[in-house]
């Protein structure tokens, strides 16, 4: 993951932005690498330090863009805000408390859990199978 970061930040240096539109709280950017003809729309609320981009990769990948990143930049940010950086790309990934598959909190040791869970799961399987097998649709 720190790969995939450390690409997208040394790419800022390749990109160019320029302001679109500034609101009371909003400002909005767009930003083209160079390679590229595409470009994105970026949005920065300064009270939160906010920023969303039109190519959604944090949305779907976790990490921001090169775009959200040249915004920040530009912003003259340039310790990454805390809730860019999420839980499951830290060391402390695995601390925490165990949920079931109904999100309640599960006491005790982790691979009891999972193992009451593989359990559980493998007893609605053989009732579903028993189901499925005993049904004349096909």
């Amino acid at each position: 993951m720190f790969k995939m970061f450390q690409d997208e930040y040394m790419k800022m240096g390749d990109c160019t932005i320029f302001k679109v539109s500034k609101s009371d709280t909003i400002i909005e950017y767009k930003v083209k690498y160079w390679q590229k003809t595409q470009e994105h729309l970026v949005k920065y609320e300064a009270s939160t330090t906010n920023v969303q981009c039109s190519c959604m990769k944090f949305i779907f990948v976790g990490i921001l863009c090169v775009h959200a990143l040249k915004v920040l930049d530009k912003k003259n940010i340039k310790i990454l805000p805390t809730h860019y950086i999420l839980k499951r790309w830290t060391q402390d990934a695995k601390v925490g408390s165990i949920k079931n598959y109904h999100g309640v909190d599960i006491k005790g040791n982790a691979q009891e859990s999972l193992g009451k869970r593989y359990s559980h799961l493998c007893h609605n399987f053989r009732e579903v199978s028993i189901l499925a097998a005993e049904s004349e649709i096909m």
